[in-house]
């Protein structure tokens, strides 16, 4: 019995990955659906390269999905309320994603560094509010 693989199709007997691009990033890649030639007809082939493909394509996406912006200085951004909100809302979606077992082990650790950021963000704007106090 073969493995699922639900992002390869055959085209004329050539193997392609498609995979969905995150709504966010549509208008920043330019398209709904990325569709790469794999350049082989053997199954098993095809599966090894869309492995690492995906692999890329995901570190890519999720890099781009959590950036902090350029224009931003990293000190307003760590003390600006919006910005707590925002990734109160990333952990909170995360621990979603790990609770419904999409992508668990990737959800979890992407929780575990949010969180660890969150504290980070919370202690040193405490350390600001308290030298600006004297």
């Amino acid at each position: 019995m073969g493995k699922s693989t639900p992002f390869l199709y055959q085209k004329r007997g050539v193997f392609y990955l498609q995979k969905r691009v995150p709504k966010k990033l549509v208008p920043k890649v330019g398209k709904a659906f990325v569709r790469v030639s794999l350049r082989t007809k053997d199954r098993t082939t095809a599966i090894q390269t869309a492995g690492s493909i995906l692999n890329a394509l995901d570190k890519e996406w999720h890099a781009a999905l959590f950036a902090i912006p350029d224009d931003i200085q990293l000190t307003g951004f760590l003390s600006a309320q919006p910005a707590r909100a925002k990734l109160l809302t990333i952990i909170v979606k995360t621990l979603r994603q790990i609770t419904t077992g999409t992508s668990k082990e990737h959800a979890r650790k992407t929780f575990q560094f949010y969180c660890a950021f969150f504290l980070l963000i919370s202690a040193s704007s405490s350390a600001m509010a308290a030298s600006a106090a004297f």
